[in-house]
């Protein structure tokens, strides 16, 4: 009797973590926010002008070429 109370709360135990963790991670909104933010930093950090070439690969899969026109760091 015992090892079937024990079996019962162990497999709940068990199915409780294996959904918490499901609770913990973000949303997809939270982490293209995160990923902005983490992209406009890097973008910051960089000069303006013909000098700051980039290359931009978007999520459709097509590549942008070109240069950072103006930045925030700029703007400021």
């Amino acid at each position: 009797m015992f090892k079937k109370y024990l079996t019962v709360i162990l497999a709940v135990f068990v199915i409780n973590l294996s959904l918490s963790v499901a609770a913990f991670a973000g949303t997809g909104g939270e982490k293209e926010a995160k990923f902005a933010e983490k992209v406009k930093a890097n973008v910051t950090k960089l000069d303006t002008g013909k000098d700051a070439r980039v290359e931009v690969k978007l999520k459709d899969g097509t590549k942008l070429k070109g240069y950072v026109a103006r930045s925030m760091k700029a703007a400021l």
